[in-house]
């Protein structure tokens, strides 16, 4: 791996300078054939086929199944422990210090054997996550030789591992336990319709949740929280999606980071779409991949007897 001046930096295989297209990198799991996987910071864990992997371990005390709240699936199989090699477009590899957490998925939802390959590696739950094993960005051997800090940053291009404090503190950042659904920042969203409109403006403040997974925006109200006019909503295809012509702004830390229109939906730096979700005790709001495009996105996590702790934090792009 190429050193940088603090640390390495893996683009991705096939980036989309506008964010429409899935963040990706070259990977083998337990040996098996090398494919190309989702850069996920929706999820933690790798979720694959299980003809994929070539070699691996029962898990001891796995996690349930996983299912995607985004989209709904959810998968059969096993928990096991592989190796995880990941190679960057650039040619940059690196195999994680320990075998990491895989389901390794037999089929989706009932049916055969699923063409899925998800690499999670959300903060989400790492809290009972002591071994440190959901998470293969957390499994670099510098990081376990001590000479890395336990986290990453995204950019739009790619991962930078090796960072130092004094780039930590170019961030605003925020204390999360990484709890799920976490205590990572507190946003608020607003929408405000057009002039003229029935519409009532609309705010609920939830944790935050950079998704790369996804190429839109869901907001999940909390259940004590205010409910959003029906009318926020139209069908467009085979989703729902907020209405043309409302101001959508984000607000973190007790400043505006993101607005935009919902007539502009699919530009440059815009979700492809925004949606409710059912309503939840502690709600959240999922910005979607596109966030990216505004900010760099950093994670930094320590690892203790309880499971894991540690900050996020943004930072204008560059």
């Amino acid at each position: 791996m190429t050193p940088t001046a603090t640390g390495i930096q893996l683009p991705y295989t096939d980036p989309t300078p506008d964010l429409s297209g899935y963040l990706t990198f070259t990977v083998r799991v337990g040996g098996g054939e090398a494919h190309s996987m989702v850069m996920d910071t929706g999820s933690s864990g790798i979720v694959v086929a299980a003809s994929r992997i070539s070699s691996w371990t029962p898990m001891p005390d796995p996690p349930a199944p996983p299912r995607y709240s985004s989209s709904g699936n959810s998968y059969s199989g096993e928990w096991v422990l592989a190796a995880v090699e990941l190679t960057a477009a650039d040619g940059q590899t690196f195999t994680t210090a320990r075998p990491v957490a895989v389901f390794a998925a037999t089929g989706m939802e009932g049916g055969p054997e699923p063409g899925v390959s998800m690499m999670g590696v959300g903060i989400r739950g790492l809290h009972g996550d002591a071994r440190n094993v959901m998470n293969p960005f957390l499994n670099l051997p510098e990081m376990a030789a001590g000479e890395f800090r336990t986290g990453y940053v995204l950019t739009r291009e790619g991962v930078r591992f090796g960072y130092d404090e004094a780039e930590m503190a170019t961030f605003a950042t925020f204390s999360t336990n990484c709890a799920d659904p976490g205590t990572t920042p507190a946003a608020t969203v607003t929408l405000t319709p057009p002039a003229g409109s029935a519409l009532r403006p609309y705010t609920d403040t939830a944790p935050l949740l950079l998704d790369t997974g996804i190429s839109y925006m869901i907001v999940t109200p909390r259940q004590d929280g205010a409910r959003p006019d029906a009318g926020y909503l139209e069908t467009v295809g085979t989703h729902e999606q907020w209405v043309g012509g409302v101001a959508v702004s984000l607000e973190l830390g007790g400043a505006t980071i993101w607005s935009f229109d919902t007539d502009d939906f699919g530009e440059p730096g815009t979700p492809e779409y925004a949606r409710f979700a059912r309503p939840s005790p502690t709600g959240i709001i999922n910005t979607g991949r596109h966030l990216l495009a505004s900010y760099d996105y950093l994670v930094d996590v320590t690892f203790g007897p309880e499971g894991a702790s540690g900050v996020v934090g943004l930072r204008p792009a560059r």
